[in-house]
């Protein structure tokens, strides 16, 4: 599910999405609405990152480039994917990630994790901006719960002033200084 595109949309039904500076989107797993026992290769953030984004060339110069490499371990060791992502963030990179599973009794718990760097480059905003209406549709029809956090290189949280993460998609548009109608320039 690694198609490029412009369509930010597409996280309802992956598990995540990496937005590179120059506004290039990559896709990858598949979100299902499975319990915790039924998590497969597909669905899982660290098996599909790793078997459609980890070993690819722009991947491995972006990293590279930016000093800081993804260690593939998929053995459910310290060293993840949710404990570089912060870093990937505060090096210029918009990770954007699809919690959303079953309850345990069986409902629907739909969760968006939005890190991003301090500093967002100009193709980035134009991403987010113009996502700003489906996005703010998808979470309110859902019922989602929503994360947002900024980093700095060296993966600390920048928004030190809030005593828990940023939870709601306006106030992540806001301390971004992103426009919420559509891409219109401020």
């Amino acid at each position: 599910m690694q198609e490029q595109g412009n369509d930010l949309l597409r996280i309802e039904h992956a598990k995540g999405v990496l937005i590179e500076p120059n506004g290039t989107l990559h896709f990858f797993g598949e979100q299902r609405y499975e319990s915790a026992f039924e998590i497969t290769d597909e669905n899982d953030h660290e098996s599909s990152f790793n078997a459609t984004i980890a070993d690819e060339a722009w991947f491995q110069e972006l990293t590279e480039k930016r000093g800081f490499r993804y260690q593939k371990t998929g053995d459910g060791s310290a060293i993840n994917i949710h404990r570089q992502t912060p870093i990937w963030a505060g090096n210029g990179i918009i990770v954007i990630l699809n919690d959303s599973h079953l309850t345990a009794k069986g409902d629907e718990y739909n969760f968006f994790t939005f890190q991003l760097p301090t500093q967002l480059s100009p193709e980035q905003q134009e991403v987010l901006e113009a996502s700003y209406t489906g996005l703010k549709e998808m979470i309110e029809r859902k019922h989602s719960y929503v994360d947002g956090m900024a980093y700095d290189q060296n993966g600390n949280d920048a928004w030190n002033d809030v005593n828990f993460n940023v939870d709601n998609i306006d106030e992540i548009y806001d301390r971004m200084n992103l426009n919420k109608t559509q891409g219109k320039k401020r």
